[in-house]
């Protein structure tokens, strides 16, 4: 996989990210936002208590394309509030950093990166508050049709796998095959498309 060296960690702690800023030789540390590099496409933001940061991390969102937060907590309470402000990635600070170049790569990709637990919740959550639309139904498979039931109930790959006794990679197929007929790039994106919250 080749490296992702182009972002920026914004940290008052520079020190806690050794290990990545060792992996990722060229990124940009800065602990204020306006000495962020024009142009930047990531900005890895680094939270110790939200309530503190928010206005910061508002801006920052505002301001450059996509904002990574990098949690000392990693709740999914936070990650849910944070995900609705905007944000397109919510990490643990304890992350590898080749979990991390995983991360960046989701990310440059158009994709969202929040985790198995706060994209379940995100979705559960999402299902509550819908409307029961049927026409989405009409141009999938059987096995697509199964499939997408699975995703609005928040299962992941792994699940559905067991759940309908086939290989994870053709669950992926599947997944893959959905997101190409809504034209979505992630599952959050799929949900909200099929409960009407997003235009078909």
């Amino acid at each position: 996989m080749e490296k992702v060296n182009i972002f920026t960690l914004l940290t008052t702690q520079p020190r806690e990210f050794t290990a990545w800023l060792a992996y990722f030789r060229s990124c940009f540390i800065t602990s204020k936002l306006k000495l962020i590099p024009p142009g930047s496409q990531i900005v890895l933001f680094h939270i110790h208590q939200l309530v503190d940061q928010k206005e910061m991390l508002i801006e920052c969102i505002h301001n450059y394309p996509s904002v990574i937060v990098v949690s000392d907590h990693h709740r999914t309470e936070e990650g849910i509030e944070l995900f609705r402000l905007g944000i397109k990635g919510y990490i643990p600070k304890t992350l590898s950093a080749v979990q991390l170049e995983q991360v960046l790569q989701t990310v440059k990709q158009n994709n969202i990166m929040i985790g198995h637990e706060v994209m379940s919740a995100l979705i559960k959550g999402t299902q509550q508050s819908s409307p029961d639309l049927e026409q989405w139904k009409e141009t999938l498979t059987s096995r697509e049709l199964e499939t997408a039931e699975a995703i609005l109930q928040g299962l992941s790959n792994k699940q559905i796998a067991k759940k309908m006794s086939i290989s994870e990679r053709t669950v992926k197929s599947h997944v893959r095959n959905l997101f190409d007929k809504f034209n979505v790039n992630d599952r959050l994106a799929l949900v909200l498309k099929i409960s009407g919250k997003l235009p078909h």
